[in-house]
């Protein structure tokens, strides 16, 4: 999909379970009763989105739209456990309650006090591309600045299970973390990068699948594989490890590297297990296409 309009990555933060303890929370968060009810995934992405936002007024965003593969998987541990051990009777619902998909996205807009469209998508592989799918079409319906993100956690019931189901076996690493962008209608900083165009595929893809997969997408901008610089996520995950949003990360690397890449343009390419396949065309911003 060709964006309609221009969008633009102004800024970009990324949080995982090794930077989160660098960080200040309390001068981020600034509600010590929240904070305090926090699990580590909500800590990851509300740090993430507000560090986007940072002196932006709350009446300065106009849409939040989140992304998660799985949710908060600690805080639905703790509830099915209880919910074992108690036989079903006198549950504590603060972890459920935790543990729904859009407590990330709420949060944010709570402690922000933005009163706006709030959507969080939940589509396996390719949660995040819903996300910025939808926020490149607010962006298009006239929103000047939409806040968008995506987070997953690893525990270790949730790896086990998974390592049951054949993950994990051929040496992959698993990952998490939560990343946030500010996309806006117009650029607000000479680091800011273009969002031309997205797209995405299901079904396993062999190389030359992928490849033809490419091609399609840049001729609809009048490009070719050979005009563009290819930003592979595969390389990204061999550090942050793989998992439902990791696309997120894909995608925060490569807006970093866009400005100083040798092409006017970066096709960033991603896929996960094989089953989800995801393209992102960043353009440095004032280049044409």
């Amino acid at each position: 999909m060709k964006t309609v309009v221009p969008v633009y990555i102004n800024r970009a933060a990324s949080v995982d379970a090794s930077s989160l303890g660098n960080l200040n929370l309390s001068a981020i968060v600034r509600s010590p009763n929240a904070l305090r009810r926090m699990c580590r995934l909500v800590r990851m992405g509300v740090a993430a989105g507000m560090l986007c936002l940072d002196d932006i007024p709350a009446d300065g965003i106009d849409a939040v739209v989140t992304a998660t593969s799985l949710g908060g998987l600690e805080d639905t541990g703790k509830f099915l456990s209880e919910m074992t051990e108690r036989n079903e009777c006198g549950l504590n619902p603060t972890p459920f309650m935790r543990s729904v998909f859009n407590t990330v996205g709420s949060q944010i807009a709570l402690l922000k006090g933005i009163k706006v469209y709030n959507m969080t998508y939940v589509h396996r592989g390719l949660s995040f591309e819903s996300a910025l799918f939808d926020a490149v079409l607010q962006i298009a319906e006239g929103k000047r600045n939409v806040l968008a993100g995506a987070f997953d956690e690893i525990t270790r019931e949730a790896h086990v299970l998974k390592e049951r189901a054949g993950l994990f076996r051929r040496g992959e690493k698993e990952g998490e973390g939560a990343c946030f962008f500010l996309l806006g209608n117009r650029p607000d900083s000479g680091s800011s990068v273009e969002l031309a165009g997205l797209d995405v595929r299901r079904g396993p893809l062999d190389e030359k699948q992928r490849m033809e997969f490419a091609s399609d997408f840049l001729s609809g901008f009048g490009l070719g594989l050979s005009s563009v610089e290819i930003f592979n996520g595969a390389e990204v995950k061999k550090i942050c490890g793989e998992y439902g949003t990791a696309s997120a990360r894909v995608l925060y690397e490569a807006a970093a590297f866009a400005g100083s890449c040798s092409a006017p343009c970066l096709l960033v390419c991603n896929s996960f297990r094989n089953m989800s396949h995801s393209l992102v065309l960043l353009k440095k911003t004032g280049a044409g296409i």
